[in-house]
C-alpha cells in the first residue's frame, strides 16, 4: 500500500502541493488590510456614538440670522452656511453648524445653488429653528444631527476589509490539497 508521506521533503513537497503561496507580502497585505478595516470601523463607531449623543443633547429654539457661502476648512472648498442663535439660561449663542458633516463644494457657484435650492425656504433668515446644545458647552450646537452617509460608509468599510483580510488568510495560508502528477496508486490486494 503506498502512502503520501505526512512530512515530505522539499521537492516532493513542491511537485505534490505547488509553489509555497504565503509569502512575507501576502501576509502584509492581510495585516493592513485587516488594520485598515479595523481603524476605519473603530472611526465609524465614534462617529456614530457621537451622533447618538447629539441627538439626546437638550433642544432650545433658535433663529436663523443669515445664510452665506464661506471658505471651508480647505482653501479650495466652498460651504454654506447657516448663521443662527440661541439662548441658554439666558445667555445668548450664535454659532453656523447645521449638520454633523459639513457640505463642501468646490465652486462658490455650486454652494450658491445648493443653498437656495435647498436650504432658503428651510432656513430663511428670521425662521425659528430647534437647536440641540451640549449641556457640557453650550457653544457647541447643532440643528440637524442625523446620520450621514459617511458613517454608513465607514462602519460598512470598516466591516467588509477585516473580512476580506481574513478569507484571503485563510484561503492563502490554508494547508495545500495534494495535486497528484499521476493518479495515485490502487490498493494491492
Amino acid at each position: 500500500m503506498h502512502r503520501v508521506a505526512i512530512r515530505p521533503d522539499t521537492e516532493l513537497r513542491r511537485r505534490l502541493f505547488g509553489a509555497r503561496r504565503h509569502t512575507p507580502i501576502s501576509r502584509l497585505v492581510c495585516s493592513l488590510l485587516g488594520g485598515a478595516g479595523l481603524l476605519l470601523l473603530s472611526n465609524g463607531v465614534a462617529e456614530l456614538l457621537r451622533v447618538t449623543a447629539m441627538q439626546r443633547w437638550p433642544a432650545v429654539p433658535g433663529q436663523v440670522l443669515s445664510l452665506s457661502v464661506e471658505r471651508g476648512a480647505q482653501a479650495a472648498s466652498w460651504e454654506p452656511r447657516v448663521r443662527y442663535s440661541f439662548q441658554v439660561q439666558g445667555r445668548p449663542y450664535t454659532n453656523t453648524r447645521l449638520a454633523v458633516t459639513p457640505i463642501a463644494f468646490g465652486e462658490y457657484v455650486q454652494a450658491q445653488d445648493y443653498l437656495h435650492h435647498h436650504w432658503f425656504d428651510r432656513y430663511a433668515p428670521g425662521t425659528m429653528i430647534a437647536v440641540r446644545y451640549n449641556p457640557a458647552n453650550p457653544g457647541d450646537s447643532i440643528v440637524d444631527a442625523q446620520l450621514t452617509p459617511r458613517i454608513g460608509l465607514l462602519l460598512g468599510a470598516g466591516a467588509l476589509l477585516p473580512i476580506l483580510a481574513l478569507t484571503l488568510a485563510m484561503r492563502l495560508w490554508r494547508a495545500p490539497v495534494p495535486m497528484w502528477t499521476e493518479p495515485p496508486p490502487l490498493f494491492e490486494g
